[in-house]
């Protein structure tokens, strides 16, 4: 059992269960979002859909535990980067997944991955990797 596996009782008397933290899988709008959040419910880990529109792709899977509507990245980077920390931290122990470049830089951008747990490379590599100037 990992660190952050928890054992719980569903009901008094049932069987104990292990419980997971949640993951939180942005650009639900996405299909790679919608692979994502198949992949990640099938192993039994609950998932939290967030979109900039209500019924987005990936939040209408039957594996999606919630869909959150937070503003979109790309035209409001600060309010969706204030919004995401904030849901991150109503979950307790939950992890941040960015599916698209956007969500990526837009997370570095505003320090988000210095107060919540992201699953990503470093910084450092990120800025390596999409600096084109750096890459020739």
């Amino acid at each position: 059992m990992g660190k952050q596996d928890t054992l719980r009782r569903s009901q008094p008397g049932s069987e104990l269960q292990l419980s997971r933290p949640p993951v939180i899988v942005t650009d639900a709008e996405t299909r790679s979002a919608l692979a994502a959040v198949r992949s990640l419910g099938a192993a039994g880990i609950p998932v939290h859909a967030v979109a900039a529109r209500r019924r987005s792709l990936a939040g209408a899977s039957r594996f999606t535990s919630q869909e959150h509507r937070l503003p979109n990245a790309e035209g409001e980077p600060r309010a969706w980067s204030e919004a995401l920390e904030r849901l991150a931290r109503s979950l307790p122990g939950s992890l941040v997944l960015p599916v698209t470049e956007v969500a990526l830089g837009t997370i570095y951008a505003f320090g988000v991955d210095e107060r919540i747990p992201v699953a990503a490379p470093d910084r450092t590599a990120y800025e390596r990797v999409t600096d084109k100037h750096e890459l020739m």
